[in-house]
């Protein structure tokens, strides 16, 4: 790792959710599942995520159904009834399967199934209970949904919430999400299980968690092998989650080497080999462009691009199991697929009922994207370009500053400064990706 002094003072000067279930007994574990790309920060996917799992608590013997529940996870909503998605692996065949006790539907023998069920006021246990065509009975999953009357009423988690969230990032482990702050300077972590919110990182003598480079106004963040790098500026931090110790990694003129770079819009990394990729403004002096940065050595290298231009490039989604980038070229509207083997980049077509509208962030779904486009969700084909609007039932979202893609299905940071009109607290949403319904997993 390159290690860099701190540069706050200076700089200062110049610019002022695996899904884990809530309410599981003993006879339920969870387990990963996959839904297309997971994403390393508010915009890229980063690996193969789908849904959370929640799977009958006995280990399963031979032939014996595994139930798993893709969506939703365990949380909270304003809506009067919720569906319950979910999927049966195993030889035997399936008779009947219900949750809370409502009939699900399928139409391929319950390999893929779905109910919905009306939820009471309060705390609601939901059981899914699979009865095989022999007779007998599968163990439950559960899960716990709690309704709240509307959308001022409820709590979900314990502890200090960000004061103004600029990054979205899922840990690779699925257990939570990290997030960027610049109010405290630092980073936090939010347990989809709980809710619960911690200060990992902060450059604020309030918390004092961590020490060296003092962050100025972090935003962009991605996650890898228990270390965040944010993007500061024009610098990039390694924070180290365990300890909070903050180090400079690429600053002009200082850490790193290669590619002059301006602008960093967004960074997605690898889970799994930790490459690094960046959207930044300029690179040597032209336009937008994809940069691979060597967290080892702090090399940056510009990937070259031939075909549709970047233009107007503001977030990305990368999707490593097919090794490509979704650009969000925001002022254009217009969506760039770009392969980071070759760097042949192609504008997806402009298709379906949706004209995009502004979009600004977005998080890869298997052969799909959901963006964040004209202040609602939109569902997008990546083969076909065709979009589609996503509605749901849940809380309204009404300032998304982030989506990524986990096993819970994609995570959205959603807030409305004190600032502006008709504030809101933030508030950490899943969202059923098929669908658009949505789950608070903390608020």
């Amino acid at each position: 790792m390159v290690l860099m002094g701190t540069h706050k003072s200076l700089r200062a000067a110049c610019a002022l959710l695996v899904l884990a279930l809530a309410g599981c007994d003993g006879d339920v574990t969870t387990d990963g599942g996959s839904s297309g790309g997971d994403d390393s920060d508010g915009s890229t996917g980063d690996g193969d995520t789908t849904g959370g799992d929640t799977t009958g608590g006995d280990s399963p013997g031979d032939g014996d159904p595994s139930v798993r529940v893709v969506f939703p996870p365990s949380g909270g909503t304003t809506a009067a009834r919720v569906v319950v998605r979910g999927t049966v692996a195993g030889d035997a065949a399936v008779s009947s399967i219900a949750v809370a006790g409502v009939a699900a539907v399928s139409d391929d023998g319950f390999a893929t199934w779905s109910a919905e069920v009306p939820l009471e006021l309060g705390e609601n246990q939901l059981d899914v209970a699979v009865v095989l065509a022999e007779g007998s009975a599968s163990p439950p999953a559960s899960l716990t949904i709690e309704r709240w009357p509307d959308e001022t009423g409820g709590q979900r988690g314990d502890g200090r919430w960000p004061g103004r969230i600029l990054g979205l990032a899922m840990d690779p482990d699925q257990q939570r999400a990290v997030v960027s702050d610049d109010v405290v300077d630092g980073v936090f972590g939010i347990e989809l299980a709980t809710g619960d919110r911690t200060v990992l990182s902060d450059s604020e003598s309030t918390v004092e968690v961590g020490s060296g480079y003092e962050l100025v106004r972090p935003t962009r963040l991605a996650l890898f092998d228990g270390h965040a790098l944010v993007v500061d500026g024009d610098v990039l931090v390694d924070i180290d989650l365990a300890t909070g110790d903050r180090t400079a990694v690429s600053e002009q003129g200082g850490a790193g080497s290669g590619a002059t770079i301006a602008g960093i819009r967004d960074i997605a990394t690898h889970p799994t080999t930790g490459r690094t990729v960046l959207l930044v403004g300029s690179a040597d002096g032209s336009g937008p462009a994809l940069v691979d940065f060597d967290r080892d050595t702090g090399l940056r290298t510009v990937l070259p691009t031939s075909g549709a231009s970047l233009a107007n490039a503001y977030r990305f989604a990368v999707d490593w199991s097919n090794d490509r980038a979704l650009v969000v070229r925001q002022y254009s509207n217009a969506l760039t697929l770009v392969n980071l083997a070759t760097g042949s980049s192609t504008n997806l077509a402009d298709a379906g009922e949706v004209v995009l509208a502004n979009p600004e962030y977005a998080a890869i779904d298997g052969q799909s994207a959901v963006l964040w486009s004209d202040d609602r969700l939109v569902r997008v084909d990546l083969a076909t370009g065709a979009r589609v609007a996503l509605s749901g039932d849940g809380v309204e979202l009404r300032g998304v500053q982030g989506l990524a893609s986990s096993r819970a299905g994609v995570v959205a940071i959603d807030y409305v400064p004190d600032w502006e009109d008709a504030p809101r607290a933030p508030m950490l949403i899943a969202i059923d990706p098929a669908e658009g319904t949505r789950v608070v997993l903390a608020r």
